[in-house]
């Protein structure tokens, strides 16, 4: 999942004022979210009757998450202005962007043999989250009165990532029969 965009507040060449407690706000925020969640599961079974010399079970479960908030430009900006305010003036960018990503693999094997067997499970799960954004605030070759001005970039992005990667395996063999099993889990 990949999102791209951008988010401009921006005044130019403007004349602003206010009378009483007038405060003047430019503000700008991105709040993008992706949420994603993946998950593969196998199961494989197999059963070998007496004298057949052979059993195979295998199974593998995968699971991908792949997650980007990328390019995003977040922009408060005055520029070429003049603002006349009684009371604050506050210039804010700000980004809240947030990733919630979740993959689940899980495999199961199972194989029974009296005179030979293999079993084999092996299960795998990865994420990748990524959040690229550019803040800016700013005021330029503009003219400000307020009783207080503030200009700022608040940057509050979370990425909340989990990976599970669950493997089982069973061989089984009754008399004199060989049986093997051979299970992996791996979570990045």
């Amino acid at each position: 999942n990949t999102i791209r965009g951008k988010v401009r507040g921006r005044t130019r060449r403007s004349r602003f004022s206010t009378t009483g407690l007038g405060k003047f706000n430019l503000n700008a925020n991105d709040s993008r979210t992706i949420t994603a969640d993946a998950g593969g599961v196998a199961i494989s079974v197999a059963y070998g009757k007496a004298g057949s010399g052979n059993s195979t079970s295998v199974a593998v479960g995968a699971a991908i998450a792949i997650n980007e908030i990328e390019q995003g430009f977040v922009e408060a900006s005055v520029a070429d202005s003049t603002i006349v305010t009684v009371g604050a003036t506050e210039i804010s960018a700000s980004s809240t962007t947030t990733i919630d990503a979740l993959a689940l693999a899980g495999a199961a094997a199972v194989g029974v043999s009296s005179k030979g067997g293999t079993t084999f499970s092996g299960a795998g799960a990865y994420t990748s989250n990524d959040i690229d954004v550019d803040l800016t605030a700013a005021v330029t070759g503009s003219s400000v009165t307020a009783t207080g001005v503030a200009v700022k970039t608040t940057n509050n992005a979370t990425i909340d990532a989990e990976t599970y990667g669950v493997s089982i395996a069973a061989g089984v063999s009754t008399g004199r029969g060989a049986g093997a099993a051979l299970s992996v889990g791996v979570s990045l």
